[in-house]
C-alpha cells in the first residue's frame, strides 16, 4: 500500500486516498465519463439521516454507476473528486473528513473504492459548442428541480457547473454560431445569473446577489427577475434609495399569455413574493385595476405606487406625495399609441407593509391586468383575465375612462384584506388559490361556476393542511429539533401525539369549503404527512441515542469483562492456557475500547448536532466566495 496522498483540502473538508492496487494509468475519468465502481468496508461516523439521505453513492440502492459531473449532494461530489484522481482498475482506500468552523471533526467517511470500468469521454476543451450548450442547459434544468426540492446548495452547484460549460463556448466563432444561437446562449446566461442570484439570496450573500444581478441586467436591461432580486438585496443591505429605483422599473409578470390562448403561471416568482418571511403571515390586500386596453390602468397604478411609497416606505403623513411636477412617472410600464402594452397579470415586485387602524398587519400588493377588447385577445382571453382579477383581488377597480378622477385615489384609503369563506387570507394562503384558479381556467372551455367553486374548495383545504402542518412542525421542533437532546421513544411518541392533535384541531377549526367528504380527504392527507414527518424525526432522534453512540463500546467493554473473568477462572483452576486466552482477550478488548473511545468520545460525542448543522453555512459561504466562474 502506497503512502496516503491528498486529493483535495480546504478548511472545512479534507479528502485523502491510499492506492491499494494500481490500475491502468492510460485510462482516467474525465467530465461526463461513466464509471463502474465497487465500494467496500464503508465506515460512516455520525449517521446523519437528514444529510446522508441525499447521497446516492452511500444509499442502499446505489447501482455502482457514477457519471462524472452528475452528482448533486456534497458527499457525492467529493467521491467524484476521488474518482477523477484514480485510473481504471485501481483500488484505493479513500477518506473524507468534514470539519466545523472550529476545525473540529463532525463527520468522517472511509471506504475502499475499486474503479472497475471507465467509459472514456472527450476532454471538455475538445467539445463542440453545441455539446457545451446542451450540457449547460441540462445542468440548469437539474438545478431548477433541486430548487423545487429545497436543496438550494446542491442547486447552486448545478447552476455554477452549467455556467462553466457556457463560459467554455467563448470566444464565440461567428462562422460556427448564427445570430439565433447567440441569442439562446445569451438568454441561458441571463437565466443562470438569475438562478445563482436566487441561491445567494437564500445564503444571505447580498453583495454576491448585486454582482450577479448587475451582470444579468447588463445583458438584459429590463429583466424583471434580476431587478427584483437586486432590489431585495439592496433592501437587505439597507440601501433603500437604490432599492426604490429598482422597484420603480417594472411589475413582475406572474401570469403570461401563450400563443395558443392559454395562460402560464410563474409559480416560482409568485412564491418568492407571497411566501417571503416578512409577508407570508400578514393578511393580504391586493388592489387590482381592470378594464379596456389603452384606458390608463397602468398610468393610474403608478400614482398608487407613488402614494404607497410616500405613506408606507417613507412613513410620511403629509399630502405632498405627488412630488414635483417635473418628476417622471415610473412604475408599471405604459406607453402611448393604440397597441396594447400590458399582457397577462403583473404584481408589483415589492409589497407594502402596513398596519390598519384595527391593528391588523397587512401586506399590500398592486396588480396590473391585461386590457380587454384589444385586437389580439379572444373573448375567452378577456373573460379569463377579468375573472382571475376578480377572484384573487380584495379591491378591484374597473377603469372606464382615460381621465383619472381624484376620488379614484381614495380607493387606497379603504384597504380591504382578501376574505374567502368568512376568513381573512394571509399572503402564503393566496398562493394556493391562484394556483387552483389557473388550473381551472387553462382548460379547453371556460369553467362553469361549479368548477370554480370546487377549485376554491381545493385551495381552501390545502391552505388548512399547510397551516396545520406548520403547527405540528413548530411544536415538534421545540422538543425534538436538530439542536434538542435525545428523547426516549415513548416520550417522543407522546409529543408526536400531542402535536398531531394540536395540528388536527387547527385543521378542524379552520372554516372549509366543499363539505365534510372533501374535508375528510384532506384530513387523511394531513395525517399521512404528519406520520411521515414523525418517521423522519424518529430516525433523527435515534441518531442522538447514547446507545447508538456507544453500542460498539458496550461490546468491547463486555469482552473486556469476559476476558478478565476467563483469566481469573484459569488462574483459579491452574489452567494456564485458559488464563492466557483470557488475558489476551482482555488486552485486545482494552486496546479496541481505547481506540473506539478516542474516535467517538474525543472527536464526536462532545460535538452536538448543532455543530453538524454549522457545516452547511460554512461550506456554502466558503464555496460561494471561492468560485471564479461567477465573479
Amino acid at each position: 500500500m502506497q503512502q496516503e496522498s491528498i486529493v483535495s483540502t480546504r478548511p472545512d473538508r479534507e479528502i485523502t486516498k491510499k492506492i491499494i492496487t494500481p490500475g491502468d494509468y492510460s485510462i482516467v475519468p474525465y467530465e461526463e465519463s461513466r464509471c463502474k465502481i465497487v465500494l467496500s468496508n464503508v465506515t460512516n461516523t455520525i449517521e446523519d439521516v437528514e444529510r446522508d439521505v441525499e447521497s446516492r453513492i452511500l444509499s442502499k440502492n446505489f447501482d455502482g454507476v457514477v457519471i462524472i459531473g452528475e452528482a448533486d449532494s456534497f458527499i457525492d461530489k467529493d467521491f467524484e473528486l476521488i474518482l477523477q484522481q484514480m485510473c481504471c482498475g485501481e483500488t484505493c482506500l479513500a477518506r473524507i473528513v468534514y470539519k466545523n468552523q472550529n476545525c473540529e471533526i463532525v463527520k468522517e467517511i472511509s471506504c475502499e473504492i475499486e474503479l472497475k470500468e471507465v467509459t472514456e469521454e472527450q476532454l471538455v476543451s475538445d467539445w463542440s459548442w453545441t455539446r457545451l450548450f446542451e450540457a449547460a442547459a441540462h445542468h440548469k434544468e437539474r438545478g431548477v428541480a433541486l430548487i423545487q426540492e429545497k436543496r438550494v446548495l446542491d442547486a447552486f452547484r448545478r447552476f455554477s457547473k452549467a455556467f462553466k460549460f457556457l463560459v467554455a463556448i467563448e470566444p464565440v466563432n461567428p462562422e460556427e454560431i448564427n445570430d439565433e444561437s447567440l441569442k439562446e446562449i445569451k438568454d441561458l446566461k441571463v437565466k443562470l445569473y438569475n438562478n445563482l442570484a436566487h441561491c445567494q439570496l437564500q445564503f444571505c450573500e447580498y453583495e454576491a446577489v448585486l454582482d450577479l444581478c448587475n451582470r444579468a441586467i447588463t445583458l438584459d436591461n429590463d429583466n424583471v427577475k434580476a431587478l427584483y432580486r437586486r432590489c431585495t438585496a439592496y433592501h437587505c443591505l439597507k440601501m433603500y434609495e437604490d432599492a426604490w429605483k429598482d422597484i420603480q422599473r417594472r411589475g413582475l409578470q406572474i401570469v403570461s399569455p401563450k400563443p395558443d390562448h392559454t395562460f402560464e403561471l410563474d409559480e416560482r416568482s409568485l412564491t418568492e413574493l407571497l411566501d417571503s418571511p416578512d409577508v407570508r403571515n400578514r393578511s393580504v390586500v391586493l388592489v387590482a385595476v381592470a378594464g379596456a386596453f389603452r384606458k390608463g390602468k397602468s398610468f393610474l397604478l403608478d400614482f398608487f405606487l407613488r402614494y404607497l411609497h410616500h405613506t408606507y416606505v417613507l412613513n410620511s403623513k403629509d399630502e405632498n406625495w405627488l412630488g414635483p411636477e417635473d418628476e417622471p412617472l415610473q412604475g408599471f410600464g405604459w406607453r402611448g399609441g393604440s397597441e396594447r402594452h400590458t399582457t397577462g397579470l403583473l404584481l408589483w415586485s415589492q409589497p407594502f407593509k402596513a398596519t390598519l387602524e384595527n391593528g391588523e398587519k397587512v401586506a399590500i400588493f398592486l396588480m396590473d391586468t391585461q386590457g380587454t377588447f384589444d385586437s389580439e385577445s379572444t373573448v375567452r382571453d378577456n373573460a379569463t383575465v377579468f375573472a382571475l382579477s376578480t377572484m384573487i383581488s380584495s379591491v378591484l377597480i374597473y377603469n372606464l375612462s382615460q381621465n383619472i378622477e381624484e376620488d379614484e385615489l381614495q380607493h387606497l384609503q379603504n384597504l380591504q384584506p382578501k376574505v374567502l369563506s368568512g376568513q381573512t387570507l394571509k399572503a402564503k394562503e393566496l398562493l394556493y388559490y391562484i394556483k387552483a384558479y389557473m388550473e381551472v381556467f387553462n382548460g379547453t372551455e371556460l369553467p362553469v361556476p361549479q368548477t370554480i367553486l370546487e377549485a376554491t374548495a381545493q385551495a381552501n383545504n390545502l391552505s388548512a393542511v399547510s397551516e396545520a402542518r406548520e403547527v405540528y412542525e413548530a411544536l415538534m421542533e421545540e422538543v425534538a429539533g436538530g439542536a434538542r437532546p435525545y428523547l426516549p421513544p415513548d416520550r417522543l411518541a407522546e409529543e408526536h401525539r400531542r402535536a398531531r392533535d394540536k395540528a388536527l384541531h387547527c385543521f378542524h377549526n379552520k372554516k372549509k369549503m366543499g363539505g365534510d367528504a372533501k374535508s375528510e380527504i384532506y384530513r387523511e392527507q394531513l395525517v399521512q404527512e404528519l406520520e411521515e414527518q414523525f418517521d423522519r424525526l424518529r430516525a433523527q432522534n435515534e441518531s442522538k441515542s447514547l446507545l447508538n453512540i456507544i453500542g460498539s463500546g458496550v461490546v468491547f467493554a463486555a469482552l473486556l469483562v469476559a476476558g478478565c473473568a476467563l483469566s481469573m477462572l484459569g488462574d483459579a483452576l491452574a489452567f494456564t492456557i485458559l488464563e492466557v486466552l483470557g488475558q489476551a482477550l482482555a488486552l485486545l478488548s482494552l486496546g479496541a475500547l481505547a481506540v473506539w473511545t478516542y474516535s467517538r468520545c474525543y472527536k464526536i460525542y462532545r460535538l452536538r448536532v448543532d455543530c453538524q448543522l454549522e457545516l452547511l453555512p460554512q461550506t456554502t459561504t466558503k464555496e460561494t466566495r471561492d468560485r471564479p466562474l461567477i465573479t
